[in-house]
């Protein structure tokens, strides 16, 4: 995923956090869907993936917004966030091992 895509998500237009989303937020946000969704490396499976990619834009947003470890506002879930959307990629990974595995 480009930094371009991640800052347009953000609705960032400078450059003084591209470090930060690139090398911090994103990989880290990667990781963690992919390690809610399989314990396999499945890499494959989570190439050109758009449920994938709207997980991770959302999930890169948190990050950004959220840059401490506790908050004073309350925070609700949105509908069909990244929950919904994990949970939606274990369907696609469970239905994706069966139709790519190897009879015996």
């Amino acid at each position: 995923m480009k930094i371009e895509m991640i800052k347009n998500h953000l609705k960032v237009e400078h450059d003084f956090d591209d470090d930060l989303i690139s090398q911090i937020y994103l990989p880290t946000a990667q990781s963690e869907i992919k390690g809610a969704v399989s314990f396999q490396d499945d890499e494959s499976f989570f190439e050109n993936r758009s449920t994938f990619n709207m997980a991770v834009l959302l999930l890169v947003g948190h990050y950004y917004e959220n840059r401490k470890a506790t908050s004073l506002n309350n925070m609700n879930e949105i509908p069909f966030g990244v929950d919904s959307l994990i949970q939606r990629l274990r369907g696609e990974h469970s239905k994706w091992n069966l139709d790519n595995s190897t009879p015996e």
